[in-house]
């Protein structure tokens, strides 16, 4: 490309109007050479900025693909998380029914039910993974998403699991703890290991 627009530059220089005395085409000269000479800086300049310009916007997709799968990934481990706290929890009430149903029909003898006592006592806490969408949040990251859809969704989604989480914690210490102190006090500890 520079040698292309040096082969014009030259062409330009040899060619000088006869007529012109040889001060005036020395001048004349210089001054194509000078012109010529801008006129490749700018363009190199030009051609260095849109080279520039490219290679960030490479980089700004790579870095959103990242972030895009880091944060489905994070989603991902968070849903099998409360499938499995689901499960649990979905134990601990079937205990707890069979336990209150037990109070109710005189048949049942204690030592059948003792195995399902010590069940809602199990607990797990829910903790989604948001490290990659908190990091967003707080470093300024999330303009690397271009959907103003898909930075609200993160940013509400964040959000509402920390309110969820506050509601859980409350509910934890309110009822269960409550619940297992209870059966502490009912129960023999041989029954209880939780």
């Amino acid at each position: 490309m520079i040698k292309f627009f040096r082969h014009i530059r030259k062409d330009l220089m040899e060619k000088n109007p006869p007529e012109q005395s040889s001060r005036a085409g020395k001048s004349g000269k210089y001054l194509k050479y000078a012109i010529g000479e801008i006129i490749l800086v700018v363009i190199g300049i030009l051609i260095a900025l849109q080279v520039n310009e490219w290679s960030n916007q490479r980089h700004q997709a790579k870095a959103k693909e990242i972030v895009l799968t880091q944060l489905q990934n994070d989603l991902k481990k968070s849903q099998i998380e409360l499938e499995e706290i689901i499960d649990v929890y979905r134990g601990r009430t079937e205990a707890c029914a069979i336990v209150l149903r037990s109070f109710w029909k005189t048949e049942t003898p204690p030592d059948s039910i003792s195995k399902y006592i010590e069940i809602p006592g199990i607990t797990r806490i829910y903790s989604p993974i948001l490290g990659t969408a908190r990091s967003l949040i707080s470093s300024g990251k999330i303009d690397l998403l271009s959907s103003y859809e898909i930075k609200n969704d993160i940013v509400s989604y964040v959000e509402k699991v920390d309110a969820k989480l506050i509601d859980i914690k409350r509910h934890e210490e309110s009822y269960f703890r409550k619940g297992k102190e209870l059966i502490f006090e009912v129960m023999p500890n041989k029954y209880v290991s939780f």
